[in-house]
């Protein structure tokens, strides 16, 4: 075995369960809660009239963070579920700015969407070692 090699069996250490799993079930969690509100939660109702675009954006808003937040814990779907849960906070964030008068207010989704994006960077690190291990393998 070279240097750049990975070992055949390569099990994961309690440490990297915890760095893959807890971040991916808090951000899950937190993505069925308010992802869920937007069907039925008045203030949500209030922020979507605000923004002027009615029904349709906050019912696909609160669809793609339920449905986002279930594809975080499937390995498979993770990576595609961290992209549709960071294109919510993206305009999020964009709607704080520019059509809710509180740009401050986006520095929250900001925070949320560095979240998504290191979860999606730690998916695609094991995905490459995954893949580098079968390689060797053959």
């Amino acid at each position: 075995m070279t240097m750049f090699e990975l070992p055949a069996e390569r099990t994961p250490d309690r440490i990297d369960l915890i760095r893959t799993w807890v971040p991916r079930i808090a951000m899950s969690l937190f993505f069925l809660s308010f992802g869920s509100q937007k069907f039925t939660d008045t203030y949500w109702f209030g922020v979507f009239a605000t923004i002027g675009v009615g029904d349709w954006l906050r019912y696909a808003t609160g669809s793609l963070q339920v449905a986002g937040a279930l594809m975080l814990l499937v390995p498979r779907t993770a990576l595609v579920g961290a992209a549709m849960l960071a294109l919510t906070m993206v305009g999020a964030m964009l709607a704080w700015m520019f059509f809710l008068g509180s740009p401050g207010s986006a520095v929250i989704p900001a925070i949320i969407l560095v979240m998504l994006m290191a979860i999606a960077s730690n998916v695609l690190r094991r995905n490459r070692l995954e893949h580098l291990g079968r390689r060797s393998e053959n």
